[in-house]
């Protein structure tokens, strides 16, 4: 798919757009009227051209997810960051999924691992936890690795 990528960064108003944008830095841009396929293509163009990780904010969540799927397609490494799923009032249970998936999207954030993040106006304007609270908190075990199950299992009560 860089055969595509190429063709678009080969368009004379996008070429201008991507020097617009190069030339001021760390710059935001709006495009407006293409597509969600387009944006995603627009949007891994401009990553290719700069070297630079972006966020695309979109209209709504499932737009997000189409874009991702989309950036996906053309080889680059997306991510969604989804809104916070509130819950007002008192349940027997409820899903956590939104919280695993905005955790593990913020940790990508943190490591440099994406090229492109697709959220929502909701999710851009939600709260989340600092960087130095994620870092502090992440535990990585793999097989084989060898822990004190009374500490650990304390660490995860005090993580809630």
């Amino acid at each position: 798919m860089q055969f595509l990528i190429q063709a678009v960064g080969a368009i004379p108003a996008i070429q201008q757009i991507l020097s617009t944008v190069t030339g001021r830095g760390n710059s935001p841009a709006a495009v407006f009227g293409l597509t969600d396929t387009a944006r995603s293509v627009f949007s891994a163009c401009l990553s290719q051209k700069t070297g630079k990780k972006l966020f695309v904010i979109t209209e709504s969540e499932a737009a997000a997810h189409r874009m991702a799927a989309d950036a996906k397609a053309l080889g680059l490494r997306s991510v969604v960051f989804p809104a916070r799923d509130y819950h007002f009032l008192q349940t027997l249970g409820f899903s956590r999924e939104y919280e695993h998936k905005r955790i593990g999207a913020l940790w990508r954030f943190l490591t440099g691992d994406f090229d492109l993040a697709f959220l929502d106006i909701e999710a851009l304007t939600q709260k989340t936890l600092p960087p130095e609270a994620l870092r502090a908190a992440a535990v990585r075990l793999s097989p084989g690795d060898e822990i004190d199950l009374a500490a650990f299992r304390d660490r995860l009560i005090g993580m809630g």
